[in-house]
């Protein structure tokens, strides 16, 4: 009897996320916060038991320290799980701003350049932003991954992958030099630089105004001031 009064408990919140997260909307401040807002409860709940339930009298002896040392790296797990939770039930809405100038751009057939520098990622994480690069709503573009490590399983991918593949005999300059060097290689107008992240082109009315920008990191936007960080 007793072990299904403690089994109760986790039946009934497995019950409720099956109900009720296919009826959220993940895409909706409310659909992330709610679960996000569960979680961080549960692990509220779980540390108030630990020190309610599970320490012992606090003591000068061997094990009593361990038990205080070892819940203070439960209690240091549990503030990082908490902020990502926080972290994880925000969310933005970019569908205004990357639909704002697409006629205009496209209107004037501006051909942009992605570019994705590279060093030492693994395979899976160039793979998926080398997708991503190629899910844009704009249509006139290219991609090219830059890569600073000479890698032939990369030359491989990129093929495949349908995209261009850039390199140079040096890593002089890191980052910046490797930008710079593929934007002495390509002829188009406009270059935008895309980080290993998911990530949208958001046409700007600026962007035909400069040779090459950098896609921000929140927007997605290109940003032709940006230039001259490279």
């Amino acid at each position: 009897m007793s072990d299904a009064t403690a089994i109760g408990p986790v039946l009934f919140i497995i019950g409720c996320l099956i109900v009720g997260l296919p009826l959220l909307n993940a895409d909706t401040t409310a659909g992330r916060f709610l679960p996000c807002l569960a979680c961080i409860l549960l692990i509220a709940r779980t540390v108030v038991w630990r020190v309610t339930e599970t320490l012992p009298p606090f003591a000068f002896s061997l094990d009593a320290i361990w038990s205080y040392v070892f819940f203070s790296f439960e209690i240091l797990s549990s503030v990082s799980s908490m902020l990502l939770f926080i972290f994880l039930s925000r969310t933005i809405d970019r569908a205004t701003q990357a639909t704002r100038n697409a006629a205009w751009v496209s209107s004037r057939g501006r051909r942009v350049d992605l570019l994705i520098p590279t060093y030492n990622e693994e395979q899976a994480i160039l793979e998926r932003t080398i997708i991503g690069a190629q899910s844009q709503d704009y249509d006139n573009y290219r991609i090219f991954v830059l890569d600073d490590g000479r890698r032939d399983w990369l030359r491989e991918l990129c093929e495949r992958r349908n995209v261009g593949y850039i390199t140079r005999s040096n890593n002089e300059h890191a980052k910046a030099g490797n930008i710079n060097n593929a934007l002495r290689q390509l002829s188009n107008e406009d270059a935008g630089v895309r980080s290993h992240s998911r990530r949208r082109f958001c046409p700007s009315a600026r962007v035909p105004q400069s040779r090459a920008g950098a896609v921000s990191g929140r927007g997605g936007r290109l940003r032709p001031d940006a230039a001259a960080l490279l």
